[in-house]
């Protein structure tokens, strides 16, 4: 706790904390949406409801 209110007392660097904590949040989920998504169309593509050009049967 002596550290967070270290941090509120200088603000720029609160700020700056935050942000890197708010875009790795970011970063992270974007990641595991996309590897999501990826792994969805690995998977038509072994059960053959994808065609050679993405359109689906």
């Amino acid at each position: 706790m002596t550290g967070l209110s270290e941090l509120q007392k200088d603000r720029k660097g609160f700020w700056g904390y935050m942000n890197i904590v708010i875009s790795l949040f970011i970063f992270f989920v974007s990641i595991q949406g996309f590897l999501t998504e990826l792994s969805g169309q690995v998977g038509s593509l072994r059960n053959g409801t994808i065609k050679e050009n993405n359109e689906v049967q």
